[in-house]
């Protein structure tokens, strides 16, 4: 009970027992105790959360008003709305609940418990949205498999926020065909704008498919690896140092698959596929999440391949 609610409770009681014991007639004093008992029932009923909602809004009242709080008042207001977010019908507060470990900084937390929204059959496009901010935030500017497949199906809402995780995600995965998508539509934003003119970039980058390699990639039934680990499909010079020529990202779930690597995958403009014309190509589980080789990683190369103008096809086999 707080101090307002047991200041008032013990004024009504003491006015009660004045009244009781000034000589008033039986049934004066069977109303009085009864208004007793009604103030005292309407308090346990405030105070057991009988009236979440009231709780929850006076909370959140404070919260935009700047409020700080103590650990173990946060704590508190985050376990009353775990236990209404749990009940039936209490996706609302789930929701809350994720957007204050987002406003914390506890990404974590925050895309567990969108995740958990999903899980139960919440369609609702907030919850979408904020699932895939969480996880891309969680996952330090990069989305995973589910996170990345979600965005995709809403990214023709034009929400300026998607917009920028997909081609934050696609230049950080060296995914050159999603930020081919995603960057027109993103450019003409002002974060798109001023990221493009500091990059120095009027429009997307031109591509030329004259010059493609079609990867057929699988594992072995001996490899094992979790369904998010990443699969890079590089192309690079043969027998050659420096950067790959063309780079596509794939999860261990991906697997069998088949990719197509062109021009459009190079990581430097100054460095693509058809500027070359004998390359190697390499498959990589990287078990470290680092798209450049680490110990313990498996990878599995091709010979020395001599590129035309035509498809050239190619299979490799993890193991």
């Amino acid at each position: 009970m707080n101090l307002v609610s047991f200041l008032g409770f013990a004024v009504l009681l003491a006015v009660a027992a004045a009244f009781l014991f000034a000589g008033a007639v039986a049934w004066r004093r069977l109303i009085v105790v009864l208004i007793v008992l009604a103030a005292l029932s309407w308090l346990i009923y405030l105070e057991i959360g009988a009236l979440p909602d009231m709780r929850v809004q006076a909370w959140m009242k404070l919260v935009q008003q700047g409020e700080t709080f103590s650990a173990g008042q946060r704590s508190a207001f985050r376990g009353l709305l775990e236990d209404l977010g749990e009940d039936e019908g209490g996706e609302r507060y789930a929701f809350l609940l994720g957007h204050d470990y987002l406003n914390e900084e506890q990404y974590e937390y925050a895309r567990e418990v969108f995740a958990g929204l999903q899980a139960r059959g919440v369609e609702d496009r907030e919850v979408d949205l904020a699932f895939v901010h969480s996880d891309f935030l969680a996952r330090g500017g990069v989305l995973g498999r589910q996170a990345r497949d979600l965005a995709e199906r809403l990214a023709d809402s034009n929400n300026p926020v998607l917009l920028e995780m997909l081609v934050l995600d696609a230049l950080r995965s060296n995914d050159q065909q999603a930020f081919m998508r995603h960057w027109p539509s993103y450019s003409t934003t002002p974060r798109g704008a001023q990221l493009g003119e500091r990059l120095g970039w009027s429009e997307a980058p031109e591509s030329d498919d004259e010059v493609a390699i079609e990867v057929s990639v699988s594992a072995a039934a001996a490899i094992f690896a979790d369904a998010d680990t990443p699969v890079f499909v590089l192309a690079r010079q043969f027998e050659a140092s420096g950067p790959p020529l063309a780079v596509k990202r794939l999860t261990f779930a991906d697997l069998p698959s088949s990719v197509r690597l062109t021009d459009q995958d190079a990581m430097l403009e100054t460095n693509r596929l058809s500027d070359a014309s004998r390359v190697q190509v390499v498959a990589r589980i990287a078990y470290s999440g680092s798209a450049i080789a680490a110990e313990g990683d498996i990878e599995v190369a091709s010979g020395a391949i001599e590129l035309s103008s035509e498809d050239v096809r190619v299979e490799l086999l993890i193991e």
